[in-house]
């Protein structure tokens, strides 16, 4: 299973999504006459918590109240950057981090937003414990249509081996979660399995807790190894495959599968930015862009990120062009992530040759038993469910290694 992860990504993990470094000027990316042909989304970070969860390796720094006055201030600024490349952005995502963390801030970004975009949809994650009922009044005002909160478990003891402080009672968290489901187009609630200490009966108490909620759409990620040192405790590949099936299997009584690892209340659901649009700008500290074949990474430095933007310079440090096959092997990893696509919607776009390398990649997948093919659509197998989750993981886990590479060199 790992080789023919190996082959798909060219046999080069670390090549395939380490960096080219560009020093201290914005590569011109986003001045490419292409850009303005058509609308893009727009990948916003925050990156500030209260509490560093140790399974978490998003980008972020611990919360403090300055940091995160001069950081919105900045953020501002960039957006106003974007703005003027007279780029059309109809989508926003708001990740962390813990976005709703400070809300004045926050508040100060809608507002810029919807002042530079003509913006369809706004998205914004959140943790149970930064969200009350005048935090959903100013998302809903801003425009905000998608929340996503990040559950992750509703066992204490669970949480307190990963690192997860819980700070308010059950009955307040549901409280929360159903007002939010009242006001947003899509609330989406996250939750996480293969913690070292959980097993099915944990499990299963998690699904009766989240069903009580009845969100429209419920993700449930497996734990991702980013660091053996710091992870060796909390996790275990061992039953992560039981986990995973024990999982489709239960929530498929009550919900649609949508994703490798999402289930939707109606079918007709489907909210993950990605795979709805496989090309996006980024903004903030530490976020990622990838468009016109360009994977690139803002500043991970904030003291950096800041001196960037007061300079009026937009704070891209580090990119990546894809060659061909790179291309085909990203769209790829991201249609199948939603479980099946129309065969012909990666390979109309493509000249001979690479038909050849697209149609040899999915003749091996479908000898492999990983997708079943018809004269329209690709789609995972039950064994293909499982091997491209681990596909999925390995490309978020990698994508932390880009991360690395940046802090390596205090970029």
């Amino acid at each position: 299973m790992f080789a023919l992860y190996l082959l798909l990504i060219g046999a080069r993990i670390d090549k395939f999504y380490s960096f080219r470094y560009k020093p201290c000027n914005d590569i011109s990316l986003l001045d490419c006459n292409q850009i303005t042909k058509k609308s893009y989304s727009l990948y916003i970070h925050i990156p500030f918590c209260e509490n560093l969860c140790e399974f978490c390796f998003f980008h972020k720094f611990p919360y403090n109240e300055i940091n995160i006055k001069k950081y919105y201030k900045s953020l501002i600024a960039e957006i106003d950057l974007i703005s003027k490349k007279n780029i059309q952005i109809n989508n926003i995502y708001i990740g962390g981090g813990t976005p709703t963390i400070y809300l004045p801030g926050l508040t100060d970004l809608f507002e810029k937003i919807n002042l530079s975009f003509d913006v369809k949809s706004i998205s914004v994650e959140t943790d149970p414990y930064h969200i009350n009922q005048q935090t959903l009044n100013a998302l809903k005002s801003a425009k905000v249509n998608r929340l996503s909160i990040g559950i992750q478990s509703f066992n204490e003891a669970v949480l307190n081996k990963a690192g997860r402080v819980n700070k308010r009672k059950y009955e307040e968290i549901k409280e929360n979660i159903i007002n939010a489901r009242n006001l947003f187009e899509t609330v989406n609630v996250d939750l996480i399995f293969n913690f070292k200490k959980q097993n099915i009966n944990h499990i299963d108490y998690d699904i009766k807790n989240i069903l009580e909620l009845c969100p429209h759409q419920i993700t449930y990620y497996p734990i991702m190894e980013h660091n053996k040192g710091l992870l060796d405790d909390i996790f275990s590949l061992s039953k992560e495959r039981e986990m995973y099936f024990y999982i489709i299997k239960n929530m498929q009584k009550y919900y649609y599968m949508n994703s490798v690892w999402s289930f939707a209340s109606k079918e007709n659901i489907y909210d993950e930015y990605l795979v709805n649009n496989p090309e996006f700008l980024c903004a903030g500290c530490g976020s990622f862009g990838y468009y016109n074949g360009f994977l690139y990474a803002n500043s991970f430095n904030l003291d950096n990120y800041i001196n960037r933007i007061s300079k009026g310079i937009l704070p891209i440090v580090a990119y990546k062009r894809l060659n061909s096959l790179e291309k085909i092997l990203y769209l790829l990893t991201i249609k199948l992530y939603s479980l099946k696509f129309n065969k012909f919607e990666i390979i109309e776009n493509l000249d001979n040759r690479n038909k050849k390398i697209y149609k040899s990649i999915v003749k091996y997948l479908t000898l492999s038993k990983i997708i079943n093919t018809d004269n329209k659509y690709i789609q995972l197998t039950k064994e293909g469910l499982y091997y491209w989750l681990n596909i999925m993981k390995h490309f978020y886990i990698n994508v932390h290694s880009m991360r690395e590479f940046c802090n390596s060199r205090k970029l």
